[in-house]
């Protein structure tokens, strides 16, 4: 009998804010092999190994584990925040054990898009793309000698399977994970709350996407078609599942689905969250949740019922940019903002001081993607600013292109001209720091676009960073939280004037490195740590006392005349007003 084992990871991207996301991929795998396979009785599932800090990466470690089990087949669910991880274990076991089997699946692998993955990669045998629960199942038959239709996978040896985007047999969702494999989760996640692990359940009530958002690689980018877990059970799946996640203890869960409030269930599973606070049972707290990009005013009645009934955690507010002309460009269906402003201010009004976890109230951000089709600097500005004044933070994530998203496509970078460079954001140096909702990391970044000079580019993502860690972000920990809320103008032209040679070395070194951090005076720093023993004058540039903004030269001990001339244009000179003239000219 074969041994199995699946490795998957928390996102370490965001470990800094101490959460451990739980994938169930485990138990999604075998729930499929388990009820359809031929080779069923062939297997042997032993406890998924999950990453949950990139302190316990460790691959004698790890080695020594499969050693001592026996596996025989390794599979890993490969995200953007593992791949670099789990890429070096698969490489070090197959060095070690050259008869080892290993297989790769998840939203970042490319293989069947890149002719040259396997030779880049020659440690992976075979690689599953799109939903992998029937392509999974049907190697593992291949695997045990079973003559059958391999599904979506491809061999280190040039063998391609057939092709099917969405999976045509949906029989698994009739199931639930959570109640078929009820005793191993519950002894699984036990083992992290004895470990002092805080997690977030990750839970998903339906599969799929409708839309077709540039960034993003939702089902790979192969299908655009929602389906939903159990929908003709007599009690629906997500009702009994709650009811165990109350049992056990659950703290908290991330409802993974893209579109919340997009089904009519939706609005049945709220009522029923709120009904089981109210009943004095045990209920987790919801985080993260994504709401419905196009039925607004629904989504954010649920969010209402929820706050209400301080089942969720946080306000969270994806926006990725307030301009229709670049939310055209990359297929984003929004709302207007000046009336979506209205919807978000209404529930800020309600509930931004609600406390659900300790003293602190929710933390309220949104969500922007910096880098995309459309923007300059200009863009930026307005989004902090905006989004400061409702008493949010103007999170900015730099756009990372994925692998299988339509941004990917090569037709689509060569019409905005996208410029894709490998780079390092150095957040802090050290895991230590304050945390926040991006970590230091490695970043496969778009930084040029046909509105968006690369110097430009730059400096957005200098200012967010810097901005970040003088308000320690989301500020849940943080007594800096209200420091620059609702003065980020000052705040972004001040640093643009007063911090410019700070910006233009710090670009330089940019070039020559390739990491996004703080240079000053011939050293390299994380933006928190430069921020650091500066914070006390630093603050001084979310104001305007002419003074105090003079200190702050005196203080970095640059002198006064070096900004004196400084005049920033944006490539091409292009502004919010007259961008949509040039956009439409280029097209």
């Amino acid at each position: 009998m074969k041994k199995i084992k699946i490795f998957s990871s928390n996102c370490l991207s965001i470990w800094s804010q101490k959460i451990c996301y739980v994938s169930p991929i485990n138990w999604m795998l075998k729930l499929h092999h388990v009820k359809f396979s031929a080779s069923k009785d062939e297997y042997q599932w032993t406890d998924p190994y999950f990453l949950v800090s990139p302190e316990e990466f460790d691959l004698e470690k790890t080695y020594n584990m499969l050693l001592e089990e026996e596996i025989d087949v390794v599979a890993f669910s490969v995200y953007i925040w593992n791949k670099k991880e789990f890429f070096e274990m698969a490489e070090f076991f197959k060095k070690k054990n050259p008869n080892l089997t290993i297989i790769v699946g998840g939203p970042e692998l490319d293989a069947h898009r890149d002719k040259e993955f396997f030779r880049k990669y020659d440690f992976i045998d075979w690689v599953i793309y799109g939903e992998a629960e029937i392509a999974f199942s049907r190697l593992l038959d291949h695997l045990a000698g079973h003559e059958v239709n391999l599904l979506n996978v491809i061999s280190k040896q040039g063998f391609i399977s057939e092709h099917e985007p969405v999976n045509k047999k949906d029989d698994i969702l009739k199931y639930s994970i959570y109640i078929e494999f009820e005793n191993e989760i519950t002894k699984f996640l036990k083992g992290l709350r004895d470990r002092g692990v805080f997690y977030a359940l990750c839970w998903e009530t339906t599969k799929g996407c409708p839309f077709l958002c540039s960034f993003c690689d939702w089902s790979s980018g192969l299908h655009h078609k929602v389906r939903i877990w159990g929908k003709d059970e007599l009690i629906p799946n997500w009702k009994k599942e709650l009811n165990l996640f109350s049992k056990i203890g659950v703290p908290s869960i991330y409802w993974t689905n893209p579109n919340v409030g997009l089904t009519p269930q939706d609005t049945e599973i709220v009522d029923y969250i709120c009904d089981l606070k109210q009943s004095k049972k045990h209920t987790p707290i919801f985080i993260s949740t994504q709401f419905s990009k196009t039925k607004k005013e629904h989504s954010y009645s649920l969010l209402d019922k929820m706050l209400t009934y301080q089942v969720t955690a946080g306000l969270k507010f994806d926006l990725q940019d307030l301009d229709p002309v670049v939310l055209d460009l990359i297929d984003r269906p929004e709302i207007e903002w000046e009336y979506h402003k209205t919807l978000i201010k209404n529930i800020l009004d309600k509930h931004s001081k609600v406390k659900v976890w300790g003293e602190r109230t929710n933390p309220v951000w949104c969500n922007f993607i910096w880098g995309m089709p459309g923007q300059t600097l200009s863009h930026i500005r307005k989004n902090m600013i905006e989004s400061g004044s409702l008493g949010m933070f103007p999170t900015h994530h730099i756009f990372e292109l994925l692998p299988n998203s339509p941004a990917a496509e090569p037709a689509y970078q060569e019409k905005y001209q996208m410029k894709i460079k490998r780079v390092y954001l150095n957040v802090a140096d050290g895991v230590d720091m304050h945390p926040g909702p991006i970590s230091s990391h490695w970043a496969n970044a778009v930084v040029e676009n046909f509105t968006l000079s690369n110097k430009d580019w730059f400096t957005g993502v200098f200012l967010f960073n810097l901005y970040g860690a003088l308000t320690d972000y989301n500020g849940v920990q943080s007594d800096h939280r209200q420091a620059g809320l609702g003065n980020e103008e000052n705040y972004f032209d001040n640093s643009l004037v007063i911090l410019n040679k700070v910006i233009n070395d710090s670009y330089i070194h940019f070039l020559e490195t390739d990491r996004i951090e703080v240079f000053f005076k011939d050293r390299a720093y994380g933006f928190q740590n430069w921020v650091g023993s500066r914070r006390h004058f630093l603050n001084d540039l979310f104001g305007n006392d002419e003074d105090k903004l003079f200190n702050i030269r005196v203080s970095l001990d640059i002198p006064p005349d070096i900004q004196d001339n400084f005049q920033h244009t944006t490539k091409y000179g292009l502004t919010p007003e007259n961008l949509q003239n040039f956009v439409l000219e280029k097209s």
